[in-house]
């Protein structure tokens, strides 16, 4: 029944976007960009011999998709019995599962197995448990500017039967023929045959703590009601809110219930930072990014301050998923990442994010199925596989190879429908959104914001005290919210 209540909220028109016009993201942070990335990985990963080991093949009985799950040998000791409580956990939704260990390995050796299960078992999606290769790629013509970039790119590992070639070297900021482990070409059939997640904190303290915490909080998450309201957080900076309505439209596919701040000198760090704090299942950021924060300009762009990916572990938000339109801030290689403090913060489950410059775009793509029950591995998937349509061009390369999955993608929010308000008069308002707001200390934050309250008659209300229907007005001086707001 759900999934029927949810497909009659689906787009009815999906359009491409127009990738040129699309404000670029970019690495801003108090930090420089490293211009070795790969080079300091192999410092970090030194190589070692590859050694794959089959622990079991689980069966659900139910002849169900299958998943592999692929645990670092020198942790699987650690974790046995969360791994052991996970497996069950996919058997009781219905999976089958192959576990391995591996060690050492190159991504092409990895790459090879995921390929050969593909094949034989039509393995449906992977899930690595700890430090396992990162493949990279590189060009010399990063979004059309003849800007050279190298980063980690887990689609190698999706699209396991297209050719992945490394043919050429960096020489300066071109690239000259030559070999340098970095992959530079990708060509034949390029589109992702599985979905591919990282369990992998990478935090600066015993990864094995970390692990176990999380697959504690998973299968809580699986086996009991999740309190988390059910609503989402849409927080977009400057450059990208002349966006803002079509790629909300597409998150509310999945929620009904969507806080959207966007007003150009309130969306800041401390902002954000107080957002954090409310209960969303689900945030969606949009900022320029480095992989240890955020920068929110202000000032009419003329500065900016931050929020520093620490404070997801200080404040250890309630979001249980987040999708981050954040340049390099799902840099799994790069120590204390900030993806990887959000998602195994204490309530943390599943993120979506990029190792570059770059992000999601055609976010219908991957909402739609999110919102008829499908996982967020195979939502990802899906998404992946309609870009791919027809080749990558040159900008779909630039914004989209370095998308990854950390945490969980066999995971799917927890959807319940809460109602929506029809108000025919503001319906074909583009302006309007109906979010709800749960509690007093929501509706504090908007009015500190700057924004005021009115009831229906359009009488100034100081702080509503009971639920209804109220106008929201912007501190530039638009009516242009409706509001149910409900008081508890």
């Amino acid at each position: 029944m759900k999934n029927l209540l949810l497909l009659l909220l689906l787009p009815l028109f999906i359009y491409s976007v127009d990738y040129e016009a699309i404000t670029k993201l970019e690495w801003m942070g108090p930090e420089d960009q490293s211009l070795e990335r790969y080079q300091d990985y192999l410092d970090q990963n030194p190589y070692q011999e590859t050694n794959f080991e089959l622990i079991h093949r689980f069966n659900s009985g139910f002849k169900g998709p299958l998943i592999g799950v692929f645990v670092e040998t020198s942790l699987y000791s650690r974790i046995t019995s969360s791994i052991s409580t996970y497996i069950s956990d996919l058997q009781n939704e219905g999976y089958d599962v192959l576990l391995y260990t591996c060690s050492g390995s190159t991504p092409s050796d990895n790459r090879n197995l995921l390929a050969q299960l593909y094949a034989n078992s039509s393995m449906e999606g992977a899930i690595f448990v700890g430090n396992l290769p990162a493949p990279f790629y590189q060009t010399d013509n990063d979004f059309n500017d003849n800007a050279y970039d190298e980063w980690p790119c887990d689609l190698y590992y999706m699209d396991i039967d297209g050719y992945w070639g490394d043919t050429l070297q960096r020489s300066g900021s071109t690239l000259i023929p030559g070999t340098d482990g970095i992959y530079d070409t990708h060509s034949g059939n390029v589109a992702p045959e599985i979905y591919l997640g990282r369990i992998l904190p990478n935090l600066s303290v015993d990864d094995s703590i970390i692990i176990t915490d999380y697959f504690t909080r998973n299968h809580s998450y699986r086996t009991n009601p999740d309190s988390t309201v059910k609503r989402a957080l849409f927080f977009i900076d400057d450059d990208w809110v002349p966006w803002r309505i079509s790629w909300q439209n597409a998150l509310s596919s999945v929620y009904d219930s969507i806080i959207s701040v966007y007003e150009v000198e309130i969306t800041r760090a401390d902002t954000y930072s107080l957002w954090l704090d409310s209960v969303f299942e689900w945030v969606s950021l949009f900022a320029h990014s480095w992989p240890a924060g955020h920068g929110f300009y202000y000032n009419s762009q003329v500065n900016m301050d931050y929020f520093y990916a620490t404070g997801y572990t200080s404040k250890n938000p309630p979001s249980r998923f987040y999708n981050f339109f954040c340049c390099s801030f799902a840099d799994y290689t790069v120590a204390d990442y900030g993806t990887g403090r959000a998602v195994f913060s204490d309530n943390g489950l599943c993120a979506l994010g990029s190792t570059k410059s770059g992000s999601m775009l055609e976010f219908d793509y991957f909402y739609t199925p999110l919102s008829t029950g499908k996982s967020v591995g195979q939502s990802f998937l899906d998404w992946f596989n309609y870009i791919a349509i027809g080749g990558f061009t040159q900008m779909e390369l630039s914004w989209h190879y370095g998308m990854a999955l950390i945490g969980d993608p066999s995971l799917e929010p927890d959807l319940e429908f809460t109602g929506i308000i029809d108000i025919p008069q503001y319906s074909q308002n583009e302006n309007t959104i109906t979010p709800l707001i749960y509690n007093s200390h929501e509706l504090e934050l908007m009015i500190k914001s700057g924004f005021s309250t009115y009831d229906c008659m359009g009488k100034y209300i100081d702080a509503p005290s009971k639920t209804g229907i109220y106008f929201l007005k912007s501190p530039n001086g638009n009516i242009n919210k409706i509001l149910l707001i409900n008081i508890r």
